[in-house]
């Protein structure tokens, strides 16, 4: 499904327990209507860019990810502040709000869950990366014939368990252990509690990884 907001195109993939929101960025005429969705510190934060460019993408992607998680979660009114975790997690003091973003030249992408936590990453392919040398670190295998495309899946993966974890990209997210598999080689994960949902678009890869551990302990 897609649909406009404020000058966005936004597209949606609706899963079960899980929205993945996608937008893409490209008229900025409507840069007063998101700046009125950013508390004090975004503002700051807006103003302290260097770069016009750079200022304009940060309110419109606060903007994307504030009224996508209104929309989706009628007990939340805008405006409304964001927290963070020490490593930077966004999250909300209603904890029956799940959601991360990720964001990559033009794009964002956001996810959201009712159900259990969520970490998503998108990433821009860029043929012009040379990715061999981190291969081994982000696949954790040689049995894979390397290709950039494949990188790209087992890296967003990575990500997207960072994300999910609110940790960052540490060892213990580099020693998941991932298997890709034909003919489409998606990834998956050793750990049954979790689960990975892939997405290719234009030329970005897009992952999205959730913690059913928490339905689990709650049902």
């Amino acid at each position: 499904m897609k649909f406009n907001i404020a000058g966005i195109s936004i597209r949606s993939i609706v899963g079960e327990n899980y929205s993945l929101f996608i937008a893409e960025i490209c008229d900025y005429s409507f840069l007063k209507n998101w700046l009125k969705l950013l508390d004090a510190a975004e503002i700051t934060r807006y103003n302290n860019y260097q770069f016009e460019g750079d200022a304009q993408k940060f309110a419109a992607r606060r903007f994307i990810a504030k009224t996508i998680i209104a929309q989706n979660f009628p007990a939340i009114e805008l405006p409304f502040s964001l927290h963070y975790t020490a490593s930077g997690k966004p999250f909300l003091d209603d904890k029956s709000c799940w959601f991360n973003w990720s964001h990559s030249r033009n794009y964002i992408a956001v996810a959201i869950s009712d159900k259990y936590p969520v970490g998503i990453d998108i990433e821009y392919i860029d043929p012009e990366f040379d990715f061999m040398p981190l291969w081994k670190e982000i696949t954790g295998t040689t049995a894979v014939s390397p290709d950039l495309q494949t990188f790209y899946r087992y890296w967003t993966v990575r990500e997207a368990l960072a994300k999910l974890s609110g940790t960052g990209l540490n060892e213990d997210i580099l020693n998941y252990e991932l298997n890709c598999l034909p003919p489409h080689y998606n990834i998956t994960v050793s750990d049954p509690d979790l689960i990975i949902i892939q997405k290719s678009i234009s030329d970005f890869q897009i992952c999205l990884a959730a913690n059913t551990q928490i339905i689990k302990a709650n049902t």
